[in-house]
């Protein structure tokens, strides 16, 4: 079974009031149901890491940390918490917390809208397709009140230990 993911992410963001996309790349890891570190190398360093109750945000680079406020912190839980549903692909959390429609079923491409109205306040719709293999996420594009954002995940790795936070 497939308890720990991890690899790349490039997040490409386009906000309605900006021309050109931001651009951030970095790496994630995701141990299932407890653990998520999300860090950007460039082209600003920050980081998150959700371990059980504890959520740790920071900007800047190692050596440079400057850790967040709690507020920060709380916002990037409840975000992380939504990518940690699909990087456990646990369907019955799923399918508790959205209508899916399967948009292709080879390899899977899935249309998804939140239940939850206060969700859908500031997640209209998002997308997930996966890679051939069934197994793992190759692309999410959220689509928000104002911007549209797409990770696109590459160098899966599966079942690696934990990083050294």
């Amino acid at each position: 079974p497939v308890n720990r993911t991890s690899g790349s992410v490039t997040q490409t963001k386009k906000l309605v009031f900006r021309v050109d996309p931001i651009v951030s790349k970095g790496i994630f890891y995701v141990a299932r149901l407890n653990y998520l570190r999300w860090e950007y190398w460039s082209p600003a360093p920050s980081g998150l890491v959700v371990e059980g109750d504890r959520v740790r945000a920071w900007t800047g680079g190692p050596g440079r940390r400057v850790e967040q406020p709690e507020a920060r912190a709380e916002a990037a839980r409840m975000a992380a918490g939504q990518v940690m549903i699909w990087m456990d692909l646990n369907p019955e959390a799923i399918m508790a917390a959205y209508e899916v429609t399967v948009v292709r079923p080879e390899p899977l491409f899935l249309s998804v809208t939140p239940k939850r109205s206060g969700v859908r306040k500031f997640l209209k719709r998002l997308e997930v397709e996966f890679n051939s293999d069934g197994r793992t996420v190759r692309r999410v594009s959220l689509y928000e009140k104002e911007s549209t954002t797409t990770l696109f995940f590459d160098g899966i790795r599966l079942n690696r230990p934990k990083p050294i936070d």
